[in-house]
């Protein structure tokens, strides 16, 4: 089940000791509200302990993360999502109230793939939701630190951009965001 092992914090040392145990499963989580903004607040668990899909998980987070102002940048590190049948990987009937709660949260998702594998069918899943919600998506079964450093380096900056509604036409349809004079990759989140 979805479990919260630490809220919003800036110390490094102590989060990284926190996703060790998570990853080990071994240890409690360590449950102590943050100063400023606060998941714990917010985050409802005595639902989560009935979360038995990552659909549900990832909506649960999303409706907690919403109560917590500005962009936020959620980290999924598994291994898939979706369901595999006769027809290929097909998201589930709960993937998009997920995804509604995580746009609504301004909430974008960077996946890390722990598969020990090239490729797997549920990757098709954790990729839609990172395209869906302006992440990333990666695989850590060769280079895993390089891929750890390329997430770190992705989300350490921002970028900021605004329209003047003014100058947009009456129907403007979709919006296209490109660099000028720099290389690199725009990550943009729908609404």
């Amino acid at each position: 089940h979805l479990k919260l092992w630490h809220d919003f914090s800036r110390d490094r040392g102590e989060l990284e000791s926190v996703i060790e145990r998570a990853l080990r499963f071994s240890g409690q989580p360590l449950l102590r509200p943050s100063r400023s903004h606060s998941l714990i607040r917010s985050f409802p668990f005595r639902e989560a302990k009935k979360a038995a899909t990552p659909e549900r998980a990832l909506r649960l987070v999303g409706d907690a993360l919403r109560e917590i102002p500005g962009e936020k940048i959620l980290l999924y590190v598994g291994w898939g999502l979706g369901r595999y049948g006769r027809g290929g990987v097909r998201m589930t009937h709960e993937y998009e109230p997920a995804l509604a709660a995580l746009n609504a949260a301004k909430t974008s998702v960077f996946v890390l793939d722990v598969t020990d594998a090239d490729y797997h069918s549920l990757e098709v899943g954790i990729r839609q939701v990172a395209a869906d919600t302006g992440g990333t998506y990666a695989k850590t079964n060769h280079f895993a630190k390089r891929e750890v450093m390329r997430l770190t380096e992705t989300i350490s900056g921002y970028y900021l951009l605004s329209l003047d509604p003014s100058q947009m036409p009456a129907n403007p349809g979709k919006v296209k965001i490109e660099l000028r004079e720099k290389k690199g990759t725009v990550l943009t989140r729908a609404g």
